[in-house]
C-alpha cells in the first residue's frame, strides 16, 4: 500500500472515501475484497464535490452487487484508490459516463471493471428530479464555488509554514514522480543568460526533477528546499540518475544568495506565490539579484487571476474572515489537498494580477521583466 494518498482533479476538488467509523484510507483493491459477494460497506466520505447531498465526513453505505444507474453515486477504482462519482448516462464504448457535482462537465468514462460497488444513497437524495434540477441548473457548480470562499482560512500562524506541511506529506509522489518542469522555452531562457558550465540555482527544488534537467543540460546546479526529507529524496534522485549537484536545506525565508554567485536562478512553479507578504517577496527577489552575475536572470511563476471571479473570490474571503482575522492581503488565497490520512487540509496561495508581479519584480531592482507563457524572466543590467 502505498503512503501517498490520491490526488483530486489539479488539487481543485481532493477527495477521498474512508472506512467507517475508523476512518481509515485503504486503496481500492482492499475495498474491492471488503465488497465481494454482495456485501454492504460504511465508508466515510471526505470532499465537497457532492454537497448538499453527501457532505464532508458523512457516512455513506456502498453495496458490492449494485449496478449503476443514471443519477446514482459510483464507487469506483480511479488511480488505485476508491473515488465517488455520479453516473450521468451509460457510454456507447461501455462503462458509464460520470462526473462530479461539482465540475459537472469534467466528465470521464467509468470501465465495468473499475466499479467496485454502487452507493445506497441517503435519503434526500433519493429525490431523483430534484438532484437532476440541481445538477443541470449548474447549483452544484455554484455551491462548491461557494464552499471555496466559506473555508477560506484564517491563518493563525506564518501563512508559508502550511506550504512546507502540505510538501512534507507528498514527499513520496514528488520523489517517484520525477518530473522536471522545464520546457524547451524555460531552457532556452536559461541558455541566453548561463553558457555551458554557468551556475543555477533552483529554489523549491523538491524531489530534484528540475535539478536533474539542468545538470543534464550542462550547468553547475544548486538546489535548495526547506523540507529535508524533500532534500534527501533529491539526493537518491540525482545519485540514480547519476549527476551531481550541490543540494541543501534552506528555507526560503532565510536564503540570502551573497555568499555565491549564479547566472540563472529558476523557481519551481508557483513558489513565488507560496510566499506570504509583499515586502517578504520583494527582499527575496532583491538578494536573487544581489546573488546574480551581470546579465543574470531569475525564471519564475505564480498563480495569476483567472477572470473577474478569482479576483472576488479572494475579497470575499477576505471580508467573510472579519477584521479580527490575521491581516493578509488582497489577493491571498489557498489550495486544498489531501494527507496521508485522506483528510483535507489547506496550503497557503497568493493570487496575482500581472501588474502586482512587474511591480514587486521592479521594486526588487531588476532591470527587464518579460513574459515567457505562464513564467516571468527578470535579468539584471549588463552581459553574463
Amino acid at each position: 500500500m502505498s503512503a501517498e494518498p490520491p490526488s483530486g482533479w489539479e488539487q481543485a476538488c481532493p477527495r477521498s472515501v474512508r472506512l467507517a467509523p475508523e476512518g481509515l484510507l485503504v486503496p481500492a483493491a482492499t475495498l474491492r475484497v471488503l465488497l465481494q459477494g454482495g456485501r454492504r460497506l460504511p465508508l466515510l466520505y471526505t470532499g465537497h464535490a457532492f454537497e448538499p447531498w453527501v457532505r464532508d465526513g458523512e457516512r455513506v453505505l456502498v453495496a458490492g452487487d449494485g449496478l449503476p444507474r443514471a443519477g446514482g453515486l459510483v464507487l469506483c477504482d480511479r488511480g488505485g484508490w476508491g473515488d465517488l462519482l455520479r453516473v450521468l448516462r451509460t457510454a456507447r464504448s461501455g462503462g458509464w459516463i460520470a462526473a462530479l457535482d461539482a465540475f459537472p462537465r469534467r466528465r470521464t468514462i467509468v470501465p465495468p471493471d473499475a466499479v467496485l460497488g454502487t452507493v445506497v444513497e441517503p435519503e434526500r437524495a433519493r429525490r431523483a428530479a430534484a438532484g437532476r434540477l440541481w445538477r443541470a441548473s449548474g447549483l452544484g457548480a455554484a455551491r462548491f464555488a461557494w464552499r471555496r470562499i466559506e473555508s477560506a482560512p484564517a491563518w493563525d500562524r506564518d501563512p508559508s509554514d502550511s506550504v512546507l506541511d502540505k510538501y512534507r506529506s507528498q514527499v513520496g509522489s514528488y520523489r517517484d514522480a520525477r518530473l522536471g518542469n522545464l520546457g524547451s522555452e524555460h531552457l532556452a531562457a536559461i541558455a541566453r543568460h548561463a553558457r555551458p558550465g554557468g551556475a543555477v540555482l533552483v529554489l523549491g527544488c523538491g524531489a530534484g526533477g528540475e535539478v536533474v534537467q539542468l545538470a543534464r543540460a550542462g550547468y553547475r546546479v544548486t538546489g535548495v528546499d526547506a523540507v529535508p526529507e524533500m532534500i534527501e529524496a533529491a539526493r537518491r534522485v540525482a545519485a540514480e540518475a547519476g549527476i551531481t549537484a550541490r543540494l541543501e536545506v534552506i528555507d526560503l525565508r532565510d536564503f540570502d544568495a551573497r555568499g555565491g554567485l549564479y547566472h540563472a536562478v529558476y523557481l519551481t512553479p508557483l513558489l513565488y506565490s507560496f510566499v506570504a507578504g509583499r515586502e517578504r517577496r520583494v527582499t527575496l527577489l532583491r538578494r536573487l539579484a544581489a546573488g546574480l552575475e551581470p546579465g543574470g536572470c531569475v525564471l519564475f511563476s505564480a498563480q495569476l487571476h483567472r477572470g473577474a471571479w478569482s479576483w472576488l473570490q479572494t475579497r470575499l474571503a477576505a471580508r467573510r474572515r472579519g477584521p479580527t482575522a490575521r491581516r493578509g492581503e488582497p489577493g491571498d488565497w489557498y489550495t486544498w489537498y489531501l494527507t496521508p490520512r485522506g483528510l483535507i487540509a489547506f496550503s497557503f496561495l497568493r493570487r496575482f494580477s500581472v501588474g502586482e508581479v512587474l511591480a514587486e519584480t521592479r521594486s526588487a531592482g531588476f532591470a527587464s521583466i518579460t513574459r515567457l507563457g505562464s513564467h516571468f524572466l527578470a535579468t539584471t543590467p549588463g552581459p553574463v
